[in-house]
């Protein structure tokens, strides 16, 4: 997996969409079933945006919506012959709804960046790298 903090090339087509939820300094985060503490992300669906997705999964996974989404860069996912892309936002919570456990989520957590490293699912140098440079670029007008 590499990250690329720039605009994915016009030629390719992106396949997945995330989003890092931001509300005050915190990071909302949802615990997938049967992977763990994650931010929401998922398959971009046919008739949407890269956008469109990331705003969707949030509020499917975390039961939030969401409001100044900022682009920050494409993840590259390699397996076997298969290159896919995937779309990482920024974005300001507007609205926390009750949450909904379901077959897919079982919980969701407000959590410090700090924090992340003991929780995250498969937590790396290269998830630190992109969190902190989230942080440093997320705009909250």
């Amino acid at each position: 997996m590499q990250f690329f903090a720039n605009h994915l090339p016009s030629h390719e087509k992106p396949t997945y969409s995330l989003v890092i939820p931001f509300t005050g300094s915190e990071i909302v985060l949802c615990h997938i079933n049967g992977r763990g503490w994650c931010i929401p992300s998922g398959k971009i669906e046919p008739d949407e945006s890269p956008e469109q997705a990331a705003m969707r999964e949030a509020s499917e996974e975390a039961f939030i919506s969401l409001e100044s989404l900022t682009f920050l860069g494409y993840f590259i996912l390699s397996a076997q012959s298969t290159t896919k892309y995937a779309m990482l936002f920024s974005a300001t919570v507007a609205t926390v709804y009750p949450m909904q456990p379901s077959n897919e989520v079982s919980d969701r957590r407000f959590s410090q960046i700090d924090e992340l490293p003991a929780i995250y699912y498969d937590w790396n140098p290269l998830m630190a790298a992109v969190f902190d440079y989230a942080l440093k670029n997320h705009s909250s007008d």
